[in-house]
């Protein structure tokens, strides 16, 4: 990837964890985010916050899907994605909130290392 003035452009990655909520009133909540160049640093971010997350639920079932979540972000195929430019995404809708993970590539300028 090139920029348009000539800048070349290097692959980054972000990911993100929010929850939505409807009731009683419309809301968003940041529930944290990372940056690397890496896609594995983002990858090991996103599991540990799953899990914390899911330690924050405690035993019911939403706990449940933050725990596999961990495992899915982190997984092989996750990296071969984020890798090849393709973003990763998981839902869940739980009765009091709606949570998103996602996982994406993202260009930034700057000179690859030597």
């Amino acid at each position: 990837m090139t920029a348009s003035v000539g800048v070349p452009v290097l692959r980054a990655y972000r990911a993100e964890f929010v929850a939505y909520q409807s009731e009683p009133e419309a809301r968003m909540y940041h529930l944290g985010d990372a940056f690397g160049l890496a896609a594995g640093d983002v990858q090991s971010w996103a599991r540990e916050r799953a899990l914390c997350i899911a330690d924050v639920l405690g035993g019911d079932g939403e706990a449940e899907v933050f725990r596999a979540w961990s495992g899915d972000a982190a997984g092989e195929e996750t990296r071969r994605r984020l890798e090849r430019g393709e973003p990763f995404f998981l839902s869940h809708v739980g009765p009091d909130c709606a949570f998103e993970l996602a996982l994406r590539p993202v260009p930034v300028c700057g000179r690859a290392a030597p």
